[in-house]
């Protein structure tokens, strides 16, 4: 019981998520030293991002409008156009061979998924993929003032 969150942690669902993020770290370390001459292939690493975890599309779309914003749409496109071929490679042989059993278990089934009973102070730590820390579940029961 004392390690339970090992157990977790090493599950099929949450294996991707360390390399989701190392990904996105990735594509941010790259944009930091030079948007300019970096950006395709920041794109394309924010892309696999996005097809490991569905999730990572927020903080694309985040990136690609922080980028158009800062840089002008130009460079925003190109990150967009490096993570949709990313993408395509990754997700395009998928999406050919079943469209919409690909559709609906990727897409639809993320959008059901249940909310289940766990809070979000209780939820964030298996969101990032680090064990829960001491405190947190009361920490999520107590009152509010």
């Amino acid at each position: 019981m004392r390690f339970s969150y090992l157990r977790r942690t090493r599950s099929p669902r949450s294996a991707s998520r360390p390399l989701a993020n190392a990904l996105l770290v990735a594509a941010l370390l790259l944009l930091q030293r030079n948007p300019l001459r970096w950006a395709l292939l920041s794109g394309a690493l924010l892309g696999l991002a996005a097809g490991v975890k569905i999730w990572g599309i927020v903080p694309l779309l985040v990136i690609a409008g922080f980028m158009a914003w800062r840089h002008g749409k130009r460079l925003s496109a190109r990150l967009l156009a490096g993570a949709a071929g990313s993408l395509l490679v990754l997700c395009g042989p998928f999406f050919v061979a079943a469209p919409g059993t690909m559709w609906r278990q990727v897409v639809l089934d993320q959008l059901n998924r249940p909310r289940g009973s766990a809070s979000v102070v209780e939820r964030l730590p298996a969101v990032f993929g680090i064990p829960p820390f001491m405190g947190t579940a009361a920490l999520a029961r107590s009152p509010r003032p």
